[in-house]
């Protein structure tokens, strides 16, 4: 990911078929400040345990450690941050118009559907999008 994620999604947008869309399963960023204000947490403070191990502050706001360190490549770093609001913004910026989100607080993340058009009767119902 980029630092700029309006390039990124536009560029998406610029490759996809009319018909295609984004699935974007991003950190929730306000849920994140919001949990380590409430309970004072610090940077290397556990967030939340997953099924591969506790997930640290840090690893929410810069990218899975464990994961970087033993892949020696950065791309599994973060390198911007979304609330569920900027994240549905930068995607109707980039050219998706109809967008659908939610959050899951379980494990601290927003999801987020973004078609360039309506979405058709067979996406709908694969979805659960209402018409």
């Amino acid at each position: 990911m980029c630092l700029k994620p309006m390039a990124l999604c536009a560029g998406f947008s610029h490759v996809l078929k009319a018909d295609g869309f984004v699935f974007a399963r991003v950190p929730d960023m306000n849920l994140v400040m919001k949990t380590v204000v409430e309970k004072n947490l610090d940077i290397e403070d556990t967030l939340y345990q997953c099924p591969s191990g506790p997930i640290i502050v840090r690893d929410v706001i810069y990218g899975w450690g464990v994961k970087i360190e033993s892949s020696g490549c950065d791309f599994f770093a973060h390198k911007t941050g979304f609330t569920q609001k900027s994240l549905v913004s930068t995607l109707k910026l980039a050219g998706f118009p109809w967008v659908f989100s939610s959050t899951n607080a379980d494990d601290f993340e927003i999801l987020a559907l973004a078609f360039k058009n309506k979405p058709n009767e067979y996406a709908s119902k694969l979805f659960n999008i209402p018409q």
